[in-house]
């Protein structure tokens, strides 16, 4: 099989040069210069346990991997999950302010009576969300034993 950076789910495309694309390697963390930069059509070797493309079914992932996708902004899910199009994503990828009553529709009384002794404003820090089989937000979403070790997780696209 003919695989290129450019089809790893770790590649971010930065730049278009004619018809050659530049990105990044997402795989593992930023050196102190920043993420590896990559040619599209460059393969490193290292992931060559991911299949090509990737859809649902193709590729499994562990914890671990599946928590570097929430990071970089993407759903995942269990294959094993009972309900139907449950997935989870990262609520934000960093704390961000609110001001009270601009989100006033997804706080409690005790928020706002918090945000408003502190002046008005207030930060809200990142958590795992889920969308459950009934269509709802589930936020503070947190990991069983069995979703940790397992080894079924899912990109959701």
């Amino acid at each position: 099989m003919n695989r290129r950076c450019s089809q790893c789910i770790w590649f971010v495309l930065k730049q278009k040069v004619g018809e050659d694309s530049f990105g990044t390697c997402h795989r593992k963390a930023p050196g102190i210069h920043g993420f590896s930069v990559v040619s599209d059509a460059d393969w490193c070797g290292e992931h060559s346990h991911i299949k090509i493309p990737i859809r649902k079914t193709d590729y499994f992932l562990d914890f671990g991997q599946a928590l570097d996708l929430l990071k970089i902004g993407k759903k995942v899910a269990r294959r094993g999950w009972n309900g139907k199009g449950m997935w989870i994503a990262l609520s934000a990828s960093a704390p961000f302010p609110i001001t009270i009553p601009q989100e006033a529709q997804i706080w409690s009384e005790s928020i706002h009576r918090y945000v408003a002794d502190n002046g008005g404003d207030a930060t809200v820090l990142p958590c795992i969300t889920m969308k459950t089989d009934t269509g709802e937000i589930l936020m503070g979403w947190l990991a069983s034993q069995t979703d940790m070790l397992a080894d079924d997780w899912q990109i959701i696209e």
